[in-house]
């Protein structure tokens, strides 16, 4: 079957919100590069486009932003239906940050 789509939105320390496709790591299989380059066209950058296990971010202006970037990327990118199921999760990852 087609992969796990995974994007997070994530609230940086400054408090902005960043849309996040993250890294793929190995035994999952990469971004085609019609995906990356799509990614590029809708404002995400990545530190090395060519790494399958960097992450794809953008800045998001608010929340609603963030909403419509996530649903763009789902649908115009990954070729998800609209009405598709989405598994949400909200959590912290603090403790990650200050292992």
């Amino acid at each position: 079957g087609t992969p796990t789509h995974i994007l997070q939105v994530l609230r940086g320390e400054d408090g902005g919100l960043e849309v996040n496709v993250p890294g793929r790591p190995h035994g999952v299989p990469e971004l085609a590069v019609a995906e990356r380059s799509a990614l590029r066209e809708r404002g995400f950058a990545s530190a090395e486009p060519s790494d399958p296990t960097k992450p794809w971010t953008r800045a998001a202006r608010d929340a609603a932003d963030a909403v419509d970037a996530v649903q763009r990327v789902l649908m115009e990118v990954f070729g998800e239906k609209a009405d598709a199921d989405l598994d949400v999760v909200h959590g912290n990852r603090r403790a990650t940050h200050e292992a």
